[in-house]
């Protein structure tokens, strides 16, 4: 485990805010010196200098967390973004939220709009 920064707040949407030490993905796991997962990393903000982290918790008492150091769990699996449904090579599949045999919506001549 490497060492990722500290927990310097708790935004008041839950999210806990991460002062960094290190370049950290997203979607990586941060843990406590015991390897609990805490929260994992959502967005990179602030600047490019001195990075902060918007993470979410994965413990019910995250303010608890509030000035103590997080680290970087080996095996999270980070970096990668998850596919959103519809999306990938699956040949044809894929279509997103429209759905097969329906026609697309849009205005027809005349400005009315299909069914």
């Amino acid at each position: 485990m490497q060492e990722a920064g500290t927990i310097v707040h708790v935004a008041g949407s839950g999210r806990a805010i991460v002062r960094l030490s290190r370049a950290v993905d997203e979607g990586r796991v941060l843990c406590d010196r015991r390897s609990s997962a805490v929260a994992r990393v959502v967005e990179l903000i602030g600047p490019v200098s001195a990075p902060f982290a918007s993470a979410a918790p994965m413990s019910n008492s995250i303010s608890k967390y509030v000035g103590r150091r997080v680290y970087e769990s080996a095996g999270s699996g980070g970096g990668e973004k998850r596919r959103r449904r519809g999306e990938g090579d699956e040949g044809g599949r894929g279509q997103g939220r429209r759905q097969a045999g329906r026609r697309p919506a849009g205005p027809r001549a005349g400005g009315r709009w299909r069914r």
